[in-house]
This record gives structure tokens, sequence and C-alpha cells, in this order.
């Protein structure tokens, strides 16, 4: 297995492809490269079996939304394009509109520094269910990971949690 960071300042500029059979400087590459992102580029985090010139000659040509991609940044203006090419339709129900405005009461009563009981709890996790709903479609239809699930590990990036430091620490939840 050998690891990619591929750049690219826009996804019809020429790529940057940089590969080690070790994780961990390949990930601490893509935070550098995450930092310095320019708004129409991307910089991917990938794994590929083969030969390391093999590798590196399809990471040139590696798809966004390939399943071997194991996170993703997008700068804000390709990100953009992507979120308004790929929109999302939901069908809700007379229930659904129900339970979505319980649930706004109930994280406007949490922002009001309240508590809920177990029940009021269990009726957020519907509003939960909602959002995988929203971002499975988007992920159907060809949004890059990187876009629904920014800052966050995905594929086989999350199978290695001792080397995989959060980016985002507001996304964590203790």
């Amino acid at each position: 297995m050998h690891y990619l960071v591929i750049t690219a300042a826009g996804l019809n500029e020429s790529r940057t492809v940089a590969v080690s059979p070790t994780y961990a400087p390949m990930f601490e590459r893509y935070l550098q490269e995450e930092r310095q992102l320019q708004p129409a580029g991307f910089v991917l985090l990938a794994e590929l079996s083969g030969p390391p010139e093999a590798v590196e000659t399809a990471g040139h040509q590696l798809p966004l939304t390939d399943p071997a991609v194991m996170r993703s940044a997008l700068g804000s203006a390709l990100a953009e394009q992507y979120a308004q090419s790929a929109a999302v339709q939901v069908t809700l129900t007379a229930q659904d509109y129900a339970n979505l405005n319980e649930q706004k009461y109930l994280i406007l009563h949490l922002a009001n520094g309240h508590s809920l009981s177990d029940d009021q709890l269990s009726t957020l996790s519907g509003l939960v269910t909602f959002l995988d709903t929203v971002q499975d479609a988007a992920s159907e239809r060809g949004v890059p990971d990187g876009v629904i699930w920014p800052g966050v590990p995905f594929g086989t990036a999350a199978e290695h949690p001792d080397q995989v430091a959060a980016p985002a620490p507001h996304l964590v939840l203790s």
C-alpha cells in the first residue's frame, strides 16, 4: 500500500502527487497542504496499491470521489461549485415538518442553557437521521466527501485512529 497527497490549484490544473509507503508523514503533508488551500483548489489523501510509479501516475487522474480517497479538502469556491451542482431534494411529510418544528424548539431550549429529558434527547435523534439522509443523498449525487464532511476522516483514514489528529476539534464530540 502507498499513501498519496494530491494537490491542485483547480480541477483542470496540473496536479502535484507525493507518494509514501508510510501514513503518518503523508497525513502531516495533507494537513500542511490543507492550510494552504486556494479557493478553487483541492488536496486529497488517498491509499492505493501497486508500485510507486504506477501509484503516482494513477494519482494524476484520481477522481475526487474515488473510494481510495481517505480525506479531502476543497477550496471554498470549488466546494460551492459542487454543492450547487448537486442540489439535494428531500421529500417531507406533514409529520416530518411537525417533528422538525419540535426538534428546532428543543435545540433552542438547549441553546438557552436548559437541560433536556431523556425523551427530549431521543426526539433530537430524528434530526440526526434527517441530516444523514441529506448528506447521503449529496454523496450519491457526486458531491465529494470533503464537501459533505469537511475536516472529518472517512474511508480507510478512520482506520488509523492512533495516527489521525482532529484538525477541527470543534467537530469532535465527547
